[in-house]
Parts: C-alpha cells; sequence; structure tokens
C-alpha cells in the first residue's frame, strides 16, 4: 500500500544526479503539499487569502528536528523562509 502511494514521487525522480532516496523524499513532500492544498475548496480559499500557509518538512530522525523543504509551499512569497531548520 505503502509503495504504490509513493510510486509516483518516485518515477518522477527517476534519473536525477543524487542520493535517490533524499530527492524521492522531497519530490513526495512536493506533491503531497500541492495534493493537499487542492483537497479541498476551504484549503485553497484559504491559502490563496493568505489566511493560511501549508509549507512541506521532512522529520530527521537522528536530530529530531524537520527540515522545511525549500520552495515548497501552497502560498507565494515565503519560500525564503523554507530553508531553515526548526525543532
Amino acid at each position: 500500500m505503502l509503495a504504490k502511494i509513493l510510486t509516483p514521487s518516485v518515477r518522477k525522480v527517476l534519473g536525477q544526479k543524487g542520493n535517490l532516496l533524499d530527492i524521492a523524499i522531497r519530490q513526495n513532500v512536493i506533491d503531497n503539499v500541492k495534493k493537499l492544498s487542492l483537497s479541498s475548496t476551504i484549503l485553497s480559499e484559504a491559502v490563496e487569502q493568505k489566511k493560511l500557509m501549508i509549507v512541506g518538512g521532512v522529520y530527521k530522525l537522528a536530530s529530531g528536528k524537520v527540515e522545511l523543504v525549500k520552495g515548497v509551499s501552497a502560498a507565494t512569497k515565503i519560500d525564503h523562509f523554507m530553508s531553515t531548520t526548526t525543532k
């Protein structure tokens, strides 16, 4: 089941240079931010009206930190904040 859900993100990045696992994880975050922002009228309108911001991140087990994925948000003008790391 999980493999079926992740397959579209993995297929998008096959052939890219670098760590395929890291690239696929990032792509999955991108895909899910987009999917979530379009999943309901309430969410998409709130994002459009800048009342809600949906951002993507990756939880790092080793450090316990969430690394926000740069450039991934369902709102504009916030992408420059996405390179920060929060605990």
